[in-house]
């Protein structure tokens, strides 16, 4: 379970920490929020290229990063 300040790892590099998290029910994973920082600016790109994954108690776990977040405020998901 993510809390907050959990190392984020790009490409095996810390990249950035979580600054919360919590229990996705409808997801059935455990879901973060994370800063993270590239000298030449973050980028959908930059995000899609790297390998991530986050620290928790000394053992990395595979993590999906994305720019959006996972809430849906349109209601596209549900419609479609």
């Amino acid at each position: 379970m993510i809390y907050h300040e959990e190392p984020v790892y790009r490409n095996g590099v810390i990249a950035g920490a979580t600054t919360s998290g919590a229990w996705g029910h409808r997801v059935n994973r455990s879901l973060g929020l994370a800063y993270v920082k590239n000298a030449d600016g973050v980028t959908k790109e930059w995000i899609e290229t790297g390998k991530w994954e986050v620290e928790l108690a000394w053992k990395r776990y595979p993590a999906k990063v994305q720019l959006q977040s996972f809430y849906d405020p349109k209601g596209e998901r549900i419609k479609a």
